[in-house]
């Protein structure tokens, strides 16, 4: 927008020393001859030149707007996507975590099978920029957890941290896709 402004006053000056120029040529050339008519069509096709190359000037800006502008809502809807998606697979990732929470009296493969999934989802999850928060011990945040209770430790001098997670949260980016719900300390 800064260099539109400044290319318009560029070309306003140089329309004013350009009209300058020919009012010189007009008052030197005799009226109604030949060559007359010709410095008239010359002025004619200048001024005409001027307005196709403003308007040349201004389809450029808009278009490098439009290509900004398209460029961000890509990167807008892909955010979005992922995150739907990664919402749709929560309930999923919750259930696998209860899994593994609870396998200390299952057989030694079903609990290497089931780390095995568990490490695949991680790296996919990893490959499209999700990140899961919320562990024990964490400082605690409002703006990505979401405290369900609190309790007070006479012993411990650290200020609210996180002592208990009953739902973990996931980010993608900066963007929180769940809030980590937790028992806040102190």
């Amino acid at each position: 927008m800064k260099k539109d402004k400044q290319s318009n006053k560029k070309n306003e000056q140089d329309n004013k020393v350009e009209n300058q120029k020919n009012v010189n040529v007009q008052e030197d050339v005799p009226k109604n001859t030949e060559e007359h008519e010709r410095v008239l069509e010359l002025e004619q096709i200048k001024k005409s030149l001027e307005e196709y190359k403003d308007k040349f000037l201004r389809i450029a800006a808009e278009y490098e707007n439009y290509r900004k502008r398209s460029e961000k809502e890509k990167l807008l809807i892909y955010s979005n996507a992922t995150s739907n998606t990664i919402s749709a697979i929560l309930p999923v990732i919750d259930s696998l975590d209860l899994a593994l929470k609870s396998m200390k009296n299952a057989g030694e493969e079903y609990q290497k099978g089931l780390n095995l999934v568990n490490n695949q989802l991680l790296d996919s999850l990893n490959k499209l920029n999700v990140k899961s928060f919320g562990e024990t011990g964490d400082n605690f945040n409002p703006d990505i957890h979401n405290a369900v209770s609190h309790i007070e430790d006479e012993n411990n001098d650290k200020e609210s941290f996180i002592s208990e997670v009953f739902q973990k949260g996931y980010m993608v980016g900066d963007k929180v896709i769940r809030h980590a719900m937790v028992q806040v300390t102190n």
